[in-house]
């Protein structure tokens, strides 16, 4: 998942905070020299106002403008990052700095990352360690830093994770502070956590579940590949994680569930919905698009009813959310427009039954489409427009119903 990020890390990171420290032809500024004599100049200022330790060492007395200050335990491939975090990021100014480590260690190895975190500490740059921790993991990133870090560091990595973090401010109850405790100590020591799922947080619904349910992305981006983590485990109504996601429309919360092996795209609940049936009856048409393109995805799947996500999105609503799902589905490969429900009602039966124009347009589009179909009641798509009583809709399945019995002519002749 990471890049090689010693090169970038003494090729780019600190390049852009250096130039504006030479260019800007400071005159209080101190040259940091790294382990292996590499020398890279900061704002003295800013310097003293990030590093607990350069302070120390730069308002010692008989000390010049242009002082080198040794760094025996700072390399240089951790020195360069420093120094463009003190050169580029103002003091006090804490999004700033999550900000700059987003960008510039951004596809950094996880131990290259560790070496700057641990460079940070020595340094006594709290804001700097806090933006490092503050990066969205997951749990088995965070403990693939494990063997990178000292005890301590590992522990501030931990205490300061943005899903933990999250999980205490969200926990309101003696229960859901206690889960939310024992989920720190695992985290910390390295336990599992298999016994989320037995533990209920809220409604009947484990933490993992009903931070799904509510959009919590980094509370699920941290648990869900923790060790005995089950990602399709399912709820009283047997719904998976990746249902309420993609219901609710967290198109990045179902990204990240995706990435994981053993998610099923296919789940069903009591009620036999997929994610995608999900997703399409809501009108969450960027879900959709997302759940399309993953390899698998069932686009005929059939709920208890036999109904489709086609049938669904067809049914739902008459928004412009709905009508986009609609169009994807019927671009998805593989798509069945002509699929039949247990009354044998295709989804242009339900458009013609719900009044839904846009759909019935969209639907007799469709190569292949079924005109002269018959429900369980033998009612075609026509019969029950004029039942209906649309006009619209009766208008265009006139001139369908038209051109399907000319080419069976045609054929015929």
């Amino acid at each position: 998942m990471y890049t090689d990020g010693r090169g970038c890390l003494r090729a780019v990171v600190w390049t852009a905070g250096i130039l504006i420290a030479i260019r800007s032809g400071l005159a209080d500024r101190v040259i940091l020299l790294s382990s292996e004599g590499d020398q890279h100049i900061v704002n003295t200022s800013a310097a003293v106002g990030h590093s607990g330790l350069l302070n120390q060492l730069i308002s010692r007395p008989c000390r010049g403008g242009d002082d080198i200050i040794p760094l025996p335990h700072v390399g240089s491939a951790e020195l360069g990052p420093i120094a463009g975090f003190i050169n580029s990021v103002p003091l006090h100014k804490t999004e700033r700095a999550v900000q700059w480590v987003q960008v510039n260690l951004k596809g950094v190895e996880l131990e290259e990352q560790c070496r700057v975190l641990t460079a940070a500490d020595y340094l006594d740059m709290h804001s700097l360690m806090i933006a490092i921790a503050s990066t969205r993991r997951t749990w088995s990133d965070i403990d693939a830093m494990r063997g990178f870090l000292s005890r301590n560091v590992f522990r501030f990595l931990a205490d300061n994770a943005p899903g933990l973090i999250r999980l205490n401010q969200v926990a309101r109850t003696a229960r859901q502070k206690a889960i939310g405790e024992r989920i720190h100590r695992c985290l910390v020591a390295g336990g599992h956590v298999a016994f989320v799922h037995t533990e209920p947080w809220d409604s009947g619904l484990d933490v993992l579940q009903w931070a799904a349910e509510k959009g919590r992305r980094s509370i699920v981006e941290l648990l869900v590949t923790g060790p005995g983590i089950d990602v399709n485990a399912p709820s009283p109504s047997a719904q998976r994680l990746l249902h309420w996601a993609a219901f609710w429309g967290w198109v990045n919360l179902v990204e990240v569930l995706l990435v994981s092996p053993t998610t099923d795209v296919n789940a069903r609940d009591n009620d036999r919905p997929t994610p995608l049936h999900c997703a399409a009856v809501a009108g969450r048409n960027h879900v959709v698009k997302v759940l399309l393109s993953f390899a698998g995805i069932q686009v005929n799947a059939g709920d208890a009813s036999n109904k489709t996500a086609l049938h669904w999105a067809v049914w739902s609503g008459p928004s412009s959310r709905h009508s986009e799902v609609v169009e994807l589905l019927l671009r998805a490969p593989g798509i069945n427009a002509n699929a039949r429900d247990q009354d044998l009602m295709t989804p242009l039966h339900w458009a013609v039954t719900c009044r839904r124009g846009y759909a019935v347009r969209l639907l007799l589009a469709t190569p292949g489409i079924d005109v002269q179909c018959r429900d369980k009641a033998q009612m075609t798509p026509l019969q029950s427009a004029l039942v209906y009583g649309n006009q619209e809709i009766v208008g265009l399945l006139v001139n369908a119903t038209v051109n399907a019995a000319s080419v069976v002519s045609i054929r015929l002749a």
